[in-house]
């Protein structure tokens, strides 16, 4: 480690013919490791069980004799759903894609098809809709929202 307590000393740099300072940088030792955390809540768990279930759901429709591009739609917005959770940069928002899944969740449920998987349609929907009501922050819940 540096003298100055792990930060790395300014240097003179040049670009296109002026001087400029580097950015002061901090010096990682190997012993320091990076690690990602995350929160387990209830709006978590909510969450992710209901886009598991839509992207199951999805899988079990493409099979079927259901809308089969409503299904990969539903797959598609299901596990981007379930990635925004854990990644902040997805691009579109975690409520814009749980909206996009829940529309898709319903149209799938009213179309007519394969009734055998109505249950985890079903279920999804109701996951997915309490996500986006304790999201909003519409109903508020202490230790969930």
């Amino acid at each position: 480690m540096d003298d100055d307590g792990g930060v790395r000393p300014l240097s003179l740099r040049m670009r296109h013919g002026r001087a400029y300072y580097a950015q002061r940088t901090p010096v990682r030792t190997p012993e320091q490791k990076r690690t990602a955390v995350i929160t387990l809540s209830w709006l978590l768990l909510i969450g992710l069980v209901g886009g598991v279930l839509a992207v199951i759901d999805g899988a079990a429709r493409t099979r079927g004799r259901g809308t089969p591009i409503l299904a990969v739609i539903e797959i598609i917005a299901g596990a981007l759903w379930v990635l925004s959770l854990f990644f902040p940069a997805v691009p579109f928002g975690s409520v814009t894609l749980a909206i996009v899944t829940l529309i898709v969740l319903v149209v799938q449920l009213v179309l007519p098809g394969r009734r055998r998987g109505s249950a985890m349609t079903i279920i999804a929907l109701i996951l997915t809709a309490a996500w986006i009501v304790l999201a909003l922050h519409w109903v508020a819940i202490p230790g969930v929202n």
